[in-house]
């Protein structure tokens, strides 16, 4: 199987497409190359994501076979809102480009896993080094999970020796609130995900940064900074701000979706792209690396639909790994519901 290679240039040169994507300046050949050099970086990181990914996914499932492993490549839309807000100053050392992610059934479950890369493993690929730890210390929006970060270093491969992979390991309840925040991104236009964790602006900010604290209750874990620290404290902070309406408006985007459909047989790379307006989604299946790459960089050129290639082993695993793509709340709601009464 073949995976996209590393662009025949220097990190210096990457680094410079970074700042011409960032620069008001730029003529638009000037960004068409940049953007091209900088997606071809982007596409490279598939082997390691893909080997990152294998380990993950054996420990996780040692612990416990209800474990959900995925891989994503970071969207183009994201990177370049990064490069231009000025949050990312260097395109070459971003340490997300490449992600996997384990969803565990338990916080019990996510700190068994956190103990397999909290020491040194004989022959790996990866040297994982743990980066944030949002649970000990989540933000103040209400997100939580653990970030590793580590990069690519084997003779099996050289040629992506650098090559930086992030991991995120979560509950089911943080990913709930995770996916349920990207849901209301994407149907009401918030700019919650793009906005600072510590700034509150809208009704939306603090229903999920009250939702961040009941699951961190339910969890026996701190809460944000500045929360009700009890959960009697915190339905009074949800019931105040009219949650049972927020609830039923990500509810209705759930059950509005209309269409999906299917393309494509078998393979293991997944390419996902919602329709928003239309409230419906549309999946590519692929076998080969490369041709995903192609077809997600095209579906980025052309549409201003939602798009992510991701990798998992089934679409059942992938449809319960990206909540978010099929509107699914059904969790998260399910947890404020019964916190409500």
């Amino acid at each position: 199987m073949s995976y996209p290679q590393p662009p025949d240039t220097s990190r210096s040169q990457i680094r410079k497409a970074g700042k011409k994507l960032a620069s008001t300046t730029s003529s638009q050949d000037q960004l068409d190359a940049a953007q091209q050099l900088v997606d071809q970086f982007r596409a490279a990181h598939q082997w390691p994501m893909l080997t990152a990914r294998v380990t993950l996914a054996g420990r996780a499932k040692r612990i416990s076979d209800r474990a959900l492993v995925v891989q994503r490549l970071k969207r183009m839309p994201s990177i370049l809102s990064k490069l231009q807000s000025g949050r990312v100053k260097d395109v070459s050392s971003m340490q997300d480009m490449g992600g996997c992610r384990a969803i565990m059934p338990s916080i019990d479950d996510v700190y068994a896993l956190a103990q397999q890369y909290n020491r040194p493993a004989r022959n790996s690929a990866f040297d994982f080094k743990l980066r944030n730890d949002y649970i000990d210390h989540p933000k103040p929006n209400g997100y939580r999970g653990l970030h590793y970060v580590g990069a690519y270093d084997s003779e099996k491969r050289e040629e992506f020796k650098g090559y930086a992979i992030e991991l995120q390991l979560r509950t089911k309840l943080m990913h709930s609130w995770a996916t349920s925040v990207e849901i209301v991104d994407t149907f009401e236009q918030s700019g919650l995900k793009s906005s600072k964790p510590d700034e509150f602006n809208s009704e939306w900010d603090y229903f999920f940064a009250y939702a961040g604290a009941a699951i961190a209750l339910q969890e026996n874990t701190p809460v944000p900074e500045g929360m009700p620290n009890s959960k009697e404290g915190v339905r009074k902070a949800l019931a105040d701000l009219d949650a049972g309406r927020l609830i039923q408006r990500v509810n209705n985007w759930s059950t509005s979706m209309r269409h999906i459909t299917k393309l494509g047989g078998r393979g293991k790379y997944f390419l996902l792209s919602l329709d928003a307006d239309l409230r419906s989604i549309q999946i590519r299946r692929f076998r080969n690396s490369a041709d995903a790459e192609e077809a997600y960089r095209d579906l980025e050129t052309d549409s201003q639909s939602d798009s992510v290639l991701v990798g998992g082993k089934s679409m059942e695993e992938i449809q319960k790994a990206y909540p978010n793509y099929f509107a699914d709340t059904r969790r998260f709601s399910a947890l404020l519901r019964t916190l409500l009464k």
